[in-house]
């Protein structure tokens, strides 16, 4: 819980890691020519006006007192680490650790710790392949405490014409902390059931001369959620108690690059997405309209922002049973960061985050509720909107 002293001390953070050196530092040292090392820190403070967004359910919360407010003090330590075993072999390692030291909401406070291995093998000039293990460990409430495991293989082919081909295939499997005699309790929402998941990533990029590209993106994937489902979700998604949700989901996205000057770089592009599931309030298509760019307008600073606005079709979902209405939302995302390397050693950014929904399911009716308080028509929890900001600050050398 932050207090009063926590308020006032909160507008000074920033100010105060630009000068704190011996709280955020970051180290490189090339031990042999077989063996790099990098050991980093770095110091954030967020501000967030919607932090349990997702956690509410699947079901759409009351009008008042919906969003939930957080500050927070984040300090995050990382290690890289490579090593050369033979000609055309590297091993890599790679790992890190974020912990809150201050948290408004009690419900988010935790940790996060992650560790990847990957073996890099030359084949050829241009060409390399990396089988790849990760692994990630969640902790705070137990409802929303997980572990992440993540085999994986990637691929990189460069050509003379400028074609780059990158693959990528992926298994992972999230599971959260069991409780109850080690069974999992019934959940109300699929943000924290059991996934199991695979996905294959085809990536073409080919330059035209130095300042246009153009970027081909396809994905495949199949994901099976467990069945612990509690009876109002299992209502929703039109599954019975126990019974696995399964998705097979395709996305192809387009985009062109260009590069006006050494200060610009500007791509514009779109996404389609197609998911067909077993659940029909889970079955969608959707398309996207993209944009990002980065712009160094001084030396030492820089800009960034990127831009996602999507509509989702998800055709087979009549939310009112009196209407032939299906279900229709307008989701966009926006990331704005500025950063301003202070020295060759200190880095300080600044990023603001927005996300934003709006779906005929929440906004043509009111969210009147039955007598075990569940929404009579409206089900999902599909209006939201939420902002976010960040600053932090970095030492390297």
């Amino acid at each position: 819980m932050v207090t009063a002293r926590h308020w006032l001390a909160f507008p000074a953070l920033g100010a105060l890691t630009l000068f704190c050196r011996a709280a955020v530092f970051a180290a490189e040292r090339e031990l042999t020519r077989e063996l790099a090392l990098t050991l980093g820190a770095e110091l954030t403070t967020t501000y967030d006006d919607n932090a349990l967004l997702g956690r509410r359910g699947q079901f759409l919360d009351s009008a008042s007192g919906a969003q939930k407010t957080d500050v927070a003090g984040l300090l995050s330590l990382d290690l890289n680490a490579n090593a050369r075993v033979a000609k055309r072999h590297r091993v890599t390692l790679a790992s890190w650790f974020t912990g809150g030291w201050l948290r408004q909401t009690e419900k988010l406070a935790g940790f996060d710790f992650a560790a990847a291995v990957g073996f890099e093998t030359t084949l050829a000039p241009g060409a390399e392949i990396v089988p790849e293990l990760r692994f990630a460990n969640h902790g705070e409430s137990t409802d929303w405490t997980y572990r992440i495991f993540q085999p994986g293989l990637r691929a990189r082919f460069t050509f003379r014409s400028g074609l780059m081909l990158l693959l990528r295939y992926q298994y992972s499997t999230q599971e959260f902390a069991k409780f109850e005699s080690g069974a999992a309790a019934a959940k109300t929402s699929y943000g924290n059931i059991d996934l199991k998941s695979h996905v294959i990533e085809l990536d073409l990029r080919i330059w035209q001369g130095r300042k246009v590209r153009w970027n081909l993106a396809l994905d495949f994937q199949a994901l099976e959620f467990a069945g612990n489902l509690a009876l109002n979700l299992s209502d929703y998604a039109h599954l019975q108690p126990g019974k696995i949700r399964a998705d097979q989901g395709i996305g192809a996205t387009l985009a062109l690059a260009l590069v006006p000057s050494a200060r610009w770089f500007i791509s514009l592009g779109s996404r389609g997405e197609w998911n067909q599931s077993n659940s029909s309030a889970f079955t969608f298509r959707a398309a996207h309209a993209l944009a990002e760019a980065r712009w160094t307008f001084v030396d030492r600073h820089s800009f960034y922002a990127q831009a996602d606005v999507g509509w989702y079709d998800f055709y087979l979902e009549r939310f009112d049973t009196r209407f032939t209405n299906t279900r229709s939302d307008a989701r966009a995302g926006l990331t704005a960061a500025y950063r301003f390397q202070v020295t060759t050693d200190l880095r300080v950014e600044l990023v603001y985050r927005r996300q934003s929904a709006s779906s005929n399911d929440c906004e043509a009716f009111d969210p009147e509720r039955d007598d075990q308080g569940l929404p009579v028509y409206s089900r999902s929890y599909s209006c939201f909107a939420r902002n976010r900001g960040e600053v932090s600050v970095r030492y390297e050398f």
